[in-house]
């Protein structure tokens, strides 16, 4: 895989691992059950702080992601009517998507005040006239969004294009601290290569060899 494009993804969790499970994943989410990345290694550290509450230490999980013609893929390149339509239907377990890899905008702070005013009224919504409105409104309010790239594992094949390079080890605040458990972590600061990866996806998009 040496010579071969890839992507640079981050995950963060409170676990230790290397190996993502699909088993551990959880439903009602954007894009349903999956493993979930992106290439916004901040975004990665934003969703650590979540996870543990701003009262856990987490870890942020770095792969290389090899995209091939052989996975089904699914990408929605910005929060529009069909990815409200597709987020609505997995969030509610009204829909199982049925690709490896599907990549598209996250559902975050940003956009669900509008996703909430477009799935819950329209669970009790009594004619087709007013789940229109409700679809128009929310897809103008997305316009305006700036949310944050995701990149979500639905598959074990979809899995199979992963590989794990690197990790780092977070306090609840979001600042890199020293060996805990079995990883080897940078002592203190922020890691001498996080820098020069956030230049490198800005020069490329993300795509690096």
């Amino acid at each position: 895989m040496a010579d071969e494009f890839y992507l640079k993804l981050f995950h963060a969790t409170l676990d230790y691992f290397t190996v993502p499970d699909l088993s551990k994943s959880r439903d009602a989410t954007d894009f349903g059950r999956g493993f979930y990345t992106t290439m916004n290694i901040d975004q990665a550290i934003d969703w650590g702080r979540k996870r543990g509450h701003g009262k856990e230490n987490f870890t942020v999980n770095a792969y290389h992601y090899f995209p091939s013609p052989e996975l089904r893929i699914k990408s929605f390149s910005e929060p529009d009517e069909e990815w409200l339509e597709t987020v609505y239907k997995c969030r509610s377990l009204k829909e199982k998507l049925d690709f490896d890899v599907v990549i598209g905008p996250v559902a975050d702070d940003a956009v669900l005040p509008a996703l909430r005013e477009y799935f819950m009224p329209r669970e009790t919504a009594k004619n087709p006239k007013q789940v229109e409105h409700l679809r128009l409104k929310a897809i103008e309010k997305l316009k305006i969004s700036n949310s944050f790239d995701q990149f979500a594992f639905i598959t074990e094949t979809g899995l199979s294009h992963l590989k794990f390079y690197n990790h780092w080890r977070f306090s609840p605040d979001g600042k890199t601290i020293g060996r805990t458990g079995p990883y080897q972590t940078w002592k203190d600061g922020v890691p001498p290569d996080r820098r020069k990866e956030a230049e490198n996806r800005r020069d490329t998009g993300g795509l690096s060899r």
